[in-house]
């Protein structure tokens, strides 16, 4: 079952992916006055299809956890912030999930999430980078949850949020 879920959420994110639209300048204000001015200038370099699953995926969160803290929410927008390391089109995107990580190109893309972690060391604060780590590691092995005292394990109920607003 879990097989057919992900091929779903594929094809939707896919769908997604070529079907969007850039945002309107009050959504783009909106996620300028979230980030701090660094993670801004890191989110400005998505491409538009990655703008628009960013704030989709925001906007998402905050329905699940609508008190949500600001650096929760930027969690949100910049989950996915190690793809703009990757270069690589929608079709290829989909391409490198299929067949994995057999060309440096598509190791980058499959290692997108520490990318970002590296950059976001650098532009953000250490909670956002704190609670990203912890969302990757409970993506990474739903079923073998691990955190230690320093990891904000208080803050599962919102990694499961911004995880099920990432995959619809």
């Amino acid at each position: 079952m879990r097989h057919w879920k992900y091929l779903l959420h594929l094809s939707k994110r896919t769908w997604h992916s070529y079907t969007a639209r850039p945002l309107s300048e009050a959504d783009v204000a909106l996620v300028r006055d979230l980030l701090l001015p660094s993670e801004f200038e890191l989110w400005n370099q998505f491409g538009v299809e990655d703008k628009s699953h960013s704030f989709v995926v925001w906007k998402r969160f905050v329905e699940r956890a609508p008190n949500s803290s600001i650096p929760q929410q930027r969690c949100a927008l910049l989950h996915d912030i190690g793809k703009i390391a990757v270069h690589l089109s929608t079709t290829q995107r989909v391409i490198a999930t299929f067949v994995g990580p057999r060309t440096t190109k598509y190791r980058t893309y499959h290692d997108h999430e520490n990318l970002g972690l590296q950059m976001l060391e650098k532009h953000s604060d250490k909670e956002t980078v704190t609670l990203l780590g912890a969302l990757y590691r409970y993506e990474e092995s739903l079923d073998n949850i691990a955190f230690d005292d320093n990891d904000h394990s208080k803050d599962i109920a919102l990694i499961i949020a911004l995880s099920d607003a990432d995959n619809v």
